[in-house]
């Protein structure tokens, strides 16, 4: 029966952490209002996205906002599959390419395209937006965000969209991967001025460039594997304001379409997300907790009670039968948000399962001091990575618009 009241206290927290959470997850303001006047730069760091580049530049072509207002600036990072034809073909007068052919050491690959994109803003500009390549944005998307951050004088605005799930794998591993980001995140914290918790959602940073600009931008965290939670930290310990709102109704993403692609994307940054390598060991240890109690308590439990149906091992099924119930519940509701099947919900023990395998693996990997993505290997400690292509650049190179290897710029 302990171990029921462990497995019920246990549930009950995640649950109310969780509610909790999306009591504090707010919507970016949608209402009707005047388009913003404001110039923005859009930045696209792309690298081997051949599926990706035409549909997302498509949909940024029919974004809801004053042309001579919008500039986008799509990278190309050294891709290898195409993905510079596509950028290419797309180019005109308010797309620029910027093509890339090596990365210098001490940066990540994705920082790295950022920062020498930026400096390409025009002048005027007077905010940078930093989109990935797998964001489908709404018409609405830019001139709802850029209100919002006018009406609100926030600096730095994340905005987290609607995650998309086709795979098996993905409907089972994202879930209790969003799970477990609510049960240890505090969104509440993030969005107040007075803490310095900080946290962000590179697929939509939506960053005013001067405030970018006089923290040093991506240039300043060169090294960090995830660099937009490490940009906003930053940005919020100079004194200006960071917001992480729910952008659902304006933006969507599918992050993978392999179990590869997921293992490898996911295990680069676990225990950055968690805040260190202990959070994440513990995490991995609850998941693994969770899967099997959810099944093997009240089994125990009913065969307990068909043995020997005391009072105490009645009140042990009525726990650990409503924690696991309580955790479907709850898989059942992620399964609707997420818009797919909730029959899915009944594999929650499988999911968690998995879950802790890539935490498991992710501490693995960063204690080696290895991981990689998109054809690169990072050094979790400094960061720096390599790709095969020459790494000796003149003195000063990395801090240079011109320090990236670039090709050319259309």
């Amino acid at each position: 029966m302990i171990l029921d009241l462990l497995y019920a206290a246990a549930v009950t927290w995640i649950l109310l952490r969780a509610v909790r959470q999306y009591g504090r997850f707010h919507p970016v303001d949608t209402r009707p209002h005047a388009r913003p006047r404001a110039a923005v730069a859009i930045i696209l760091p792309m690298r081997n996205e051949k599926h990706n580049a035409a549909p997302c530049l498509d949909a940024l072509a029919r974004l809801d906002y004053p042309p001579d207002a919008l500039r986008i600036i799509a990278v190309d990072d050294a891709s290898t599959d195409g993905t510079r034809d596509i950028l290419a073909a797309h180019a005109n007068a308010r797309l620029r390419l910027l093509s890339l052919d090596r990365l210098p050491p001490g940066w990540t690959g994705k920082s790295h395209a950022c920062w020498q994109a930026s400096q390409l803003a025009p002048p005027a500009t007077d905010f940078l937006c930093f989109l990935d390549a797998d964001v489908r944005a709404s018409p609405d998307l830019l001139r709802d965000a850029v209100a919002h951050a006018q009406a609100h004088n926030i600096d730095l605005l994340s905005l987290s969209p609607l995650q998309e799930m086709g795979a098996l794998w993905e409907r089972l591993i994202l879930p209790a991967g969003f799970l477990l980001l609510a049960a240890t995140e505090d969104l509440g914290a993030v969005n107040d001025p007075r803490s310095p918790a900080a946290a962000a959602n590179g697929q939509f940073l939506l960053i005013r460039r001067d405030v970018y600009q006089s923290v040093g931008g991506h240039q300043s965290v060169r090294a960090a594997v995830a660099e937009d939670s490490a940009l906003a930290a930053r940005i919020k310990r100079a004194g200006h304001r960071v917001a992480l709102l729910d952008g659902r109704p304006l933006l969507r993403v599918r992050m993978y379409h392999s179990l590869p692609e997921l293992w490898e994307g996911l295990t680069k940054n676990i225990p950055q997300m968690l805040h260190g390598i202990p959070r994440a060991v513990a995490a991995g240890i609850l998941a693994t907790a969770l899967a099997l109690a959810a099944v093997a308590l009240p089994t125990l439990a009913v065969i307990r009670i068909l043995h020997y149906p005391t009072p105490a091992h009645i009140t042990g099924l009525i726990l650990a039968g409503s924690a696991t119930l309580a955790l479907l519940g709850m898989h059942i509701g992620i399964a609707r948000q997420f818009r797919f099947p909730s029959l899915y919900a009944f594999l929650f023990p499988v999911a968690y399962l998995l879950g802790a395998a890539l935490v498991f693996t992710s501490v693995a990997k960063h204690l080696r001091g290895k991981v990689s993505w998109k054809g690169r290997t990072y050094t979790p400690e400094s960061n720096a990575a390599s790709d095969g292509t020459p790494t000796s650049p003149a003195a000063g190179e990395p801090d240079s618009p011109s320090g990236g290897g670039q090709r050319g710029i259309a």
